[in-house]
């Protein structure tokens, strides 16, 4: 009676624990998120393994290092076996993919440029002359809410546009 409970508590031990080395991911279309049926995986270690109608596959606790996931349908995809830890991977679509795109357009000969008539040259003279006590008490207002640049500030920005 013993022995029976021992084996018994044994091979469900057994069970558990084999079942907790399988992996099932999902492969979907990113843009939609609807599961792909048909999707090869090409494990490095010879193996394949395809996707049901649900868009899962499940892999043992065998040990890879990359896998190739591929569709005829949709971009290739080569992942290490530390990116697979989620339970999705999502590919992505060929049909958005153009090879090159040509843009033909005619040169519009319109002259865009418009002498100002006498009102428009007589409002551009027309402006205020002297010290403006409102701006510089706007221009005051905006440094104190916004905090002025600092030196540090101002060097990260210019390392910035350097490397860029």
């Amino acid at each position: 009676m013993m022995y029976r409970r021992l084996l018994t508590c044994l091979s469900i031990t057994y069970c558990i624990v084999s079942q907790g080395q399988d992996k099932c991911i999902v492969v979907a279309d990113i843009e939609s998120h609807r599961p792909l049926r048909d999707v090869i995986i090409y494990l490095n270690t010879g193996e394949n393994v395809t996707t049901n109608w649900t868009g899962r596959f499940v892999y043992t606790g065998k040990k890879f290092s990359s896998a190739t996931i591929a569709h005829p349908e949709y971009l290739s995809r080569i992942m290490n076996a530390e990116e697979m830890n989620g339970d999705t991977i999502f590919l992505l679509p060929k049909h958005n993919q153009l090879a090159e795109v040509v843009v033909y357009g005619h040169q519009n000969k319109k002259n865009y440029y418009t002498p100002f008539s006498k009102t428009d040259a007589q409002l551009m003279q027309a402006q205020p002359q002297g010290f403006n006590l409102l701006g510089l008490v706007a221009t005051g207002i905006k440094s104190l809410f916004k905090g002025g640049t600092s030196e540090k500030q101002k060097e990260k920005t210019k390392r910035m546009l350097d490397k860029y």
